[in-house]
């Protein structure tokens, strides 16, 4: 391990097998240098104008750490990049979904992204989903519905070795983010870092579904402006028509060291389960979460298209008869 700030400007680049740079904004970089270096102003503009253009380094790194945010944002980002480059890491697509077999002991299967009755377009009764995803071998539900919580914290105090308490909020830009670990409802039209900021304030964690669903997720116009922002970026979603839509979001993943999440997006009992990652057992926490998403394996497959249709008569059935 080497570690410099002259790396390029002292010709030691092409004597280390992996380059890191580790940047931020120039505004930024020199507020740091004056307010933790005890510099004045005018010598950390100094000593950054003697240095090679930021843009320079990045363009000759392997890997580049977006160190905008605070000290354990940058120690999250650190471990996260670690873990990419560990040797056995797996960066590929989801890999298919094994209902039939058991995970191996030590491991368990978690659906990070579903959604149940309280969603506006879902009839999904949730004892009944926890059912099937028990027998389809999953035992870790993030419930998500949109735009509410209530139903998923109920459900969580029931079962909380089960449930992952969330909500998808649709954004003011039309998008969607989830929060999981969520303690409080984040309004409907919250703009897109606004609602990570909530979601960070509660101690949750941040994650970017379908980023690049033509509605939904803007076809991904915001996804490399929220990728950096992001705790884990989904990678398989098992409702996105058509499946290689996907791919994209594997790629998204890769290029900013996020956690690879899956879910089944389920708007049905059926569905449930039908993506997954297998993950090592851990505690039902935000940190938990993380720890065991380092090391794991999304598993999925895409959902009938008919499954839409179920969607709607949710919405006409809600609409018509209430509830």
């Amino acid at each position: 391990w080497v570690e410099t700030p002259l790396l390029f400007e002292t010709g030691a680049g092409e004597s280390v097998d992996e380059v890191v740079v580790v940047d931020a904004g120039e505004a930024l970089r020199l507020d740091r240098m004056v307010r933790d270096r005890g510099l004045d102003r005018e010598e950390a503009q100094r000593i950054t104008s003697s240095q090679m253009a930021p843009s320079e380094k990045r363009s000759r790194a392997d890997y580049v750490v977006h160190n905008e945010g605070t000290a354990d944002d940058l120690l999250r980002a650190a471990g996260l990049l670690l873990a990419d480059l560990a040797p056995d890491r797996d960066d590929g697509p989801a890999a298919p979904i094994e209902w039939e077999t058991a995970p191996p002991e030590g491991w368990m299967r978690v659906d990070l992204h579903l959604h149940t009755s309280a969603s506006w377009d879902c009839l999904s009764d949730p004892e009944a989903l926890l059912a099937q995803a028990g027998e389809r071998g999953v035992s870790r539900l993030a419930f998500t519905d949109h735009n509410t919580v209530e139903a998923a914290l109920k459900w969580a105090e029931r079962y909380p070795d089960r449930i992952i308490p969330g909500e998808e909020v649709k954004t003011a830009e039309g998008i969607d983010v989830i929060g999981l670990y969520l303690h409080e409802e984040i309004p409907k039209g919250t703009p897109a870092r606004e609602v990570v900021e909530r979601v960070r304030d509660q101690g949750g964690v941040t994650y970017l579904p379908h980023p690049y669903a033509s509605g939904k997720g803007a076809g991904g116009r915001f996804a490399e402006e929220l990728a950096p922002f992001m705790d884990v970026v989904e990678i398989f979603n098992g409702r996105l028509h058509p499946g290689r839509l996907n791919q994209p979001g594997v790629d998204l993943a890769r290029r900013y060291h996020r956690l690879r999440g899956a879910g089944s997006d389920a708007h049905t009992v059926s569905e449930v389960a039908g993506a997954y990652v297998q993950v090592p057992v851990h505690d039902n926490t935000p940190d938990g979460l993380r720890s065991a998403l380092r090391r794991g394996t999304p598993a999925g497959r895409t959902a009938s298209n008919l499954v839409h249709l179920a969607s709607t008569w949710a919405k006409v059935q809600k609409k018509v008869f209430g509830g």
